[in-house]
């Protein structure tokens, strides 16, 4: 079957993209610059992605919000008028089936899906809602992303005028005598924008972005795949297929935040089930961060061992963090290894290779805190890498600045919270703060 293409394929190979396939797309991995350098360019000020591969689904009828609040983990029906969400599909046994994002617009509700997964995902809610008045149709339409610190000065000179969006907010508007869509929204750990428009729309719109950027002075160019990858790597935002699958629960994969366990959902109580079986020592698997200690990259499918030599786990995710500049990785391991500071070894071409399990993202999304300027640690202030701070090389051995300020509490910072909060463990303290009629019998 020939590969699709994007209404910014042609523009893409204007601007001397290296091409990839990517969910049945031809999609452009990287620009002559490297990916290395598209990243720290959306750290550091704008970076202009195309994401036309994006399933976008309408989702309407009038029990559109019930029939999407039983297939989804987000109960819809909360959400305000022209917000967005994320949300997960959830198997029956409490798999994921995906992880979308979920428009509330005036009328009707506007998913959108994994590229790869995409034909699934529409088969799947179609069926699981089939008793409901609702109708899901596929959209045709491009899809820009539009991120960095610069990107909301962009977008507003664009524009002519502030976009006066919040986070998470959505808002309807015309440019050039075309209807846009524009969300404050983004998969990047920046702020941003992410627009969706008419296909035949998407090149006109590409180019004057570029161009008002240029007007304007701010730095802005093309991303491609491979930094967008690094990009949600680093604040630890989860890619399907990766740290997600049908093989691991919203409890396993540490997003439990996403579920609204008030409503009824497919799969909410296994959900909770698997929660509670994380809180007994049954050596459960969990999405574990670390950072390697001695030279090796990790990569998808390495396994984790113990110190002796005993497999604990997989990864699912890793590489160099470039705004770092430390090779780190995502894997589900044996939950008795999964605290923080404890050491882990990565199996790569057969020798163990050290490395130390962290309690936080790499990096705090920047709509989160404003004073972004020491959330990577070392000294406050840009360096030439852009908005990525330099990090003290200390001994990998020997946990220095960086490691105790912003890598995440160690089992003392875990002792001093237990004792605030007057616990003697975490078990005492999971048995005080949820109520007792939502525990597992």
């Amino acid at each position: 079957m020939p590969l699709k293409q994007t209404p910014l394929f042609d523009r893409h190979l204007a601007h001397q993209a290296r091409m990839a396939e990517f969910a049945g797309f031809q999609m452009p991995l990287q620009y002559p610059d490297g990916a290395i350098a598209e990243h720290r360019l959306v750290r550091s000020s704008a970076g202009l992605g195309d994401i036309s591969h994006m399933g976008l689904v309408k989702v309407h009828g009038w029990q559109a919000g019930d029939a999407l609040a039983f297939a989804l983990s987000l109960d819809v029906r909360n959400m305000e008028p022209f917000t967005a969400a994320y949300a997960l599909i959830c198997a029956p046994d409490g798999g994921i089936v995906d992880d979308i994002f979920v428009y509330r617009l005036s009328d009707h509700y506007l998913l959108v899906l994994n590229a790869a997964n995409t034909a699934t995902d529409i088969s799947w809610l179609q069926e699981h809602t089939s008793e409901f008045a609702v109708g899901i149709q596929k959209t045709d339409a491009a899809m820009l992303a539009l991120q960095g610190p610069k990107a909301l000065e962009l977008a507003a000179g664009l524009l002519q005028k502030p976009l006066g969006i919040p986070r998470f907010g959505i808002a309807e508007l015309q440019y050039g005598g075309r209807d846009l869509m524009i969300s404050r929204t983004g998969y990047t750990g920046e702020d941003g924008i992410e627009i969706i428009c008419p296909p035949d729309a998407a090149d006109e719109l590409w180019q004057a972005i570029l161009k008002k950027a240029a007007e304007l002075k701010i730095e802005c160019g093309p991303v491609g795949l491979a930094a967008r990858d690094s990009l949600r790597f680093e604040p630890g935002f989860p890619l399907y297929g990766h740290e997600l699958s049908r093989d691991n629960s919203p409890a396993e994969s540490r997003l439990l935040w996403a579920c609204d366990f008030s409503h009824d959902f497919i799969g909410r109580d296994a959900v909770l089930a698997r929660s509670f079986q994380l809180a007994q020592p049954n050596g459960q698997r969990v999405l574990t961060r670390f950072a390697m200690m001695d030279d090796g990259v990790p990569r998808q499918g390495c396994e984790v061992l113990n110190d002796e030599g005993q497999v604990i786990g997989q990864v699912c995710s890793g590489m160099r963090s470039p705004s770092l500049e430390l090779f780190a990785g995502n894997a589900y391991i044996d939950q008795a290894y999964a605290r923080a500071d404890s050491e882990i070894y990565i199996n790569i071409r057969g020798k163990g290779k050290k490395a130390r399990v962290l309690a936080r993202p790499l990096f705090r999304p920047a709509y989160r805190d404003e004073s972004k300027g020491t959330s990577l640690g070392g000294q406050a202030g840009t360096t030439a890498n852009g908005g990525a701070q330099t990090i003290p090389q200390n001994d990998p051995g020997q946990p220095g600045d960086f490691q105790n300020r912003h890598i995440g509490p160690g089992a003392s910072d875990q002792q001093a919270m237990l004792a605030s909060l007057q616990c003697h463990d975490l078990e005492q303290l999971l048995i005080e703060a949820i109520p007792p009629n939502i525990r597992l019998k």
